[in-house]
Order: C-alpha cells, then structure tokens, then sequence
C-alpha cells in the first residue's frame, strides 16, 4: 500500500485559480519567465469547458475512452493577451492504459493579425527519494542551466541523476525520454510530438516539463502537439 505522502503522479488537489501543483498542468500562452505575462501564463488557471462537437483530430486514437475540452480567452484574458483564439484539448485513455493528450490551438483574431506563443505540457510527480531516479533520453544534450544564468552546457553521462537542486533546459530532445524510479520500483516512459526542448526541475517536486519554441501562428492556422505517458512496473 502506498503511503499518504506518496501521490499519485497524475493527480493534482488543486484546482484553479490556484496553480496546479501536480498531474500535468499546461503552460500558455507562456513558458516560465519567458515574456510579459505572469508565470507560466494563464492557461493552467483556467477553467475548460466540455466540446461536444469537436472537429476531426489529425491524430488518430484507438482509444473510446476519451474527453474534449475547449478553452477560449475571457474579457479579463484578453485585457491581458489581445488575442483571440480556441485551444482544444483531448485526454484520451488508451487501451494500453497509456495517458495521451494532445492539445490544438487556432488563432481565430478577426483582424487578420498573426500571434506569438510557447506552450508546455508539465509533467509533475512528488519523488520523496530522488537520489533513486535515473533520466535516459538526455545523454550527451545541450542544456540551459537556469541556476547559473542559463548558461549553456553538454549533458555527460549515461543517464541523468539527481542529489540536488536542479534547474535545466534541454534542447532538442528525442521523442522519447524514459524515467526510472527503483524506489517506487517504477517506470514513466514519455513521448512527445511537437515539442523539441525539455526541462527539469527540482526539488520542490519532480517537474518534467515538454515544451515548443515561441510558435507563430497565422488567423485560421492551428498548431498541435501531443504528449504520450506510460507507467510501466519494473522488473
């Protein structure tokens, strides 16, 4: 049995307007500090609405277990970020069991004006052991180390550990990054499409974060992305 201080990692007990500590928040139109806005933007302080008619996903699922969601921006949004758009949202269950969500955004402003964004799928879990957590995917990357300036450095290693605090960006990420945990004598295998860098933060929790370079984007253009989880026991 699990204890009360081990969470369940794709679960969050916040709820908006507080900022999710958990589960996989989603970061828009902002990553970080990384323009005007508040941290991280908006999106994850959003409520979102069920769409019940959602256009056809390029991307096909076999899953029947399966929500759409919708967010457009409120008055109080757009005092803030002046443009319009729809951002649509699937949280699908695979068969497999696998967790995949794949997010599309449409710029949907009427003045034929073009924005800018970034976008971030967070990926948060409590480790309460980290020196027990083992990253592969990452070897011999270039990062952004966010704690010394976000100077620019080379990941060396067969797999990325963790004993302290630690705040990087990695660019230009494979498909693929696979998360060993031999505490929880667990697995989280995370794929993505859409998203090149990624980022790692600790130790307030354990963040994976996916997210896209700054993403312009035309009136009546959409921009999609998806990520796939997969927890797996280990051997």
């Amino acid at each position: 049995m699990e204890s009360k201080n081990d969470k369940d990692p794709l679960l969050s007990n916040e709820t908006p307007p507080k900022a999710i500590r958990g589960g996989i928040p989603i970061f828009f139109p902002q990553f970080g500090d990384l323009g005007p806005l508040e941290q991280h933007g908006f999106a994850r302080n959003r409520l979102w609405s069920v769409d019940s008619d959602p256009p056809p996903f390029q991307t096909q699922t076999h899953s029947k277990a399966f929500v759409d969601l919708i967010m457009k921006p409120s008055e109080e949004d757009m005092k803030i970020w002046p443009h319009s758009y729809e951002f649509r949202l699937r949280v699908a269950l695979e068969p497999s069991r696998d967790l995949m969500l794949t997010s599309r955004i449409r710029n949907t402003n009427t003045d034929g004006k073009p924005f800018t964004f970034t976008f971030t799928f967070a990926y948060h879990t409590t480790f309460l052991f980290q020196i027990s957590v083992r990253v592969e995917g990452l070897e011999t990357l270039d990062y952004l180390d966010n704690l010394k300036n976000r100077e620019r450095c080379t990941q060396h290693g067969d797999a990325l550990t963790f004993e302290s605090e630690e705040d990087k960006i990695y660019l230009s990420t494979l498909t693929k990054i696979a998360i060993l945990h031999h505490e929880k004598k667990r697995t989280f295998a995370i794929r993505k499409d859409g998203l090149p860098d990624a980022g790692f933060g600790i130790p307030f929790n354990f963040s994976l974060f996916y997210y896209s370079n700054t993403i312009e984007l035309f009136m009546n253009f959409e921009w999609q992305s998806s990520l796939l989880v997969v927890i797996n026991l280990l051997c």
